[in-house]
């Protein structure tokens, strides 16, 4: 169809367009298409952190293809790689370190690019919280509980209440390293504040305004 369309250009007197067919790259869940819509993307505006971890969550074999459509690796570096990996001599989680730090270093640029590594390896390697929490002011009454899901909602770290929700439920919601086990549960924020964590790779630490 891309060829015909040229030669109807020529039939009307335009010079035919020049046409290109590129490979689909595969969302990090190594099925489907990357979409928005079926949320396995990674978006250029995502933070530093947040393209780390979903680069890193792909599988080893996607882990190539990522190479090659997204950092454009050449055949022979490719090549090589898969050698140094299939004889055991490199560990393909540290290919996928590197890779996820060029994507990020890409976008975000050098520094951004260490940081999310060191967080990464930090969170996931060492079980420690990253080197820089944002803090977030909530607005209580002194002494008065507020519930978890307010806070993750004030704290931005979840899109909605129904995320939030089911994010409590999954047992993916701690509040200072305890797990939240109940939807409705409450607390009163002491003064120094609290490290809340959401998933895998969202933190912020909240005190009171």
């Amino acid at each position: 169809n891309m060829l015909l369309g040229r030669e109807l250009q020529r039939e009307m007197g335009r010079e035919p367009q020049v046409v290109m067919t590129l490979p689909l790259l595969e969302g990090i869940d190594g099925v489907q298409k990357m979409s928005k819509s079926l949320g396995n993307y990674i978006a250029v505006n995502d933070p530093p952190d947040e393209i780390f971890g979903k680069c890193m969550s792909v599988n080893d074999e996607l882990m190539w293809r990522y190479l090659d459509l997204v950092l454009c690796r050449s055949e022979d570096e490719l090549a090589r790689l898969r050698r140094e990996v299939d004889a055991g001599n490199v560990n393909p989680r540290d290919v996928k370190l590197d890779m996820a730090e060029e994507i990020v270093r890409r976008i975000h640029g050098e520094d951004q690019a260490r940081r999310a590594r060191e967080n990464f390896l930090r969170i996931f390697s060492r079980r420690q919280t990253p080197e820089s929490v944002p803090e977030v002011e909530v607005t209580v009454i002194s002494g008065e509980a507020i519930a978890v899901l307010d806070l993750i909602m004030s704290a931005g770290l979840a899109p909605s209440r129904s995320e939030a929700r089911r994010l409590i439920e999954q047992g993916a919601v701690r509040i200072d390293g305890r797990r939240v086990g109940d939807v409705g549960e409450k607390i009163v924020l002491p003064a120094e504040g609290v490290l809340l964590k959401v998933g895998k790779r969202r933190f912020a630490r909240l005190v009171p305004a």
